[in-house]
């Protein structure tokens, strides 16, 4: 049995909390606190660069256990996102992280803030149920934090709230005990299907609740949203860069692994009386230890690009594993130079700077002829 950990006292040790680990969760030891106490912190506590994209991201802390029981408010979560649009440089990714419980009613805003796209970053929020159970997943954590907390079962599982943060799939992937077991190309694989995999439950299954769980040669997802079966409903071939995508990541993972990871669907019925779609992946020896390679190679159809929001759909739908030196994306069609553009310049900036970008294109194609464009943006144009 598991002991939970308490709310830090005081709001200086709830901040120190969330800096180590963010650290641990984007990935950057040089993650830091904005300022200081009294100093104007545009609504950002800690920033940092995590390994998954190539811009900032930000957290605010938001102690609510001076009050018993009280919760985020809508005004105070729309609040200090409007403080972080002052941010500089941009963020990618603000979050508020909050010792309040979880609370159905601020995720579903935080979600619909994220799909009007009423800021320049995408809004999550953190209970203290999601940071004490990544917390509780991280020995140097409760070592550091909790040095009198009883030797306990690392947590296996985790809820994922109905905003659907990046940075959750990311945490409970970057968990010791799951990356110790699982290869770098096969664990950020998991992260994109599994990501998009919720996504769908979310929002075309009104799924209220989805929960990841790993026991070490398995992954478990499973969700309380209408019956759907991902193995025989997902349809690649309506995959465009106007919607689908996740259907062609799901094909194309469960393509890439056949015979190394296999998937499989039941509906099945809760304790408390609820049906939850339960898709499970089994995961081979052979799949655990891929390598992942130093230059990886990607081809794109780039012709149903016709507008930004399509362009960074297509970008972030593609599975590009952390650790490569170098990706490759050989153009196939394209038919709009604009759209083109901007999904070129969406996978710039999904990249870290250490990472080269290489574009192939056919030769006499229009991209070579605006490459002088993508000059600062370090980006290789070559003609084949």
């Amino acid at each position: 049995m598991r002991t939970r950990l308490p709310i830090p006292a005081t709001w200086q040790d709830f901040e120190a909390l969330c800096l180590q680990l963010w650290k641990q969760v984007w990935s950057d030891p040089n993650a830091q606190p904005n300022g200081r106490s009294g100093q104007a912190q545009a609504g950002v506590d800690v920033w940092g660069r995590p390994i998954y994209t190539a811009h900032l991201a930000g957290v605010q802390c938001k102690d609510k256990n001076g009050n018993l029981g009280s919760k985020l408010t809508k005004a105070e979560l729309l609040r200090e996102c409007g403080r972080a649009k002052s941010f500089s440089p941009r963020l990618d990714v603000f979050t508020m992280a909050t010792t309040a419980p979880r609370d159905a009613p601020i995720q579903t805003i935080a979600r619909a803030e994220r799909y009007k796209r009423a800021y320049p970053f995408q809004v999550h929020v953190w209970s203290w149920d999601d940071i004490e159970a990544e917390v509780a997943s991280r020995p140097t954590l409760v070592e550091a934090f909790y040095p009198r907390a009883p030797n306990q079962t690392i947590e296996s599982t985790v809820r994922i709230a109905a905003s659907a943060p990046r940075d959750q799939f990311w945490a409970f992937f970057s968990r010791p005990s799951i990356d110790q077991a699982l290869g770098d190309l096969v664990r950020d694989s998991l992260i994109q299907v599994a990501y998009e995999l919720c996504d769908n439950a979310f929002l075309h299954g009104k799924a209220k609740q989805v929960r990841l769980e790993f026991d070490g040669a398995k992954l478990a997802i499973s969700d309380d949203g209408v019956a759907f079966d991902a193995t025989s409903a997902l349809d690649a071939g309506k995959a465009s860069a106007a919607g689908h995508l996740g259907s062609l990541v799901f094909r194309s993972f469960v393509d890439r692994y056949a015979g190394r990871i296999g998937v499989g669907y039941e509906r099945v019925r809760a304790n408390d009386g609820v049906a939850h779609n339960v898709l499970t992946f089994n995961i081979g020896d052979e799949a655990r230890v891929e390598s992942v390679p130093e230059v990886m190679d990607i081809s794109v159809d780039l012709s149903a690009i016709f507008s930004r929001r399509s362009a960074e759909g297509l970008a972030l739908s593609l599975a590009i594993p952390t650790g490569i030196k170098e990706l490759v994306i050989t153009v196939g069609n394209t038919q709009i130079i604009s759209g083109s553009s901007e999904f070129i310049r969406h996978m710039r900036q999904r990249l870290p700077d250490s990472v080269e970008l290489t574009v192939s294109y056919p030769r006499g194609h229009f991209l070579g002829e605006i490459a002088a464009f993508f000059a600062e943006q370090r980006i290789n144009f070559r003609p084949r």
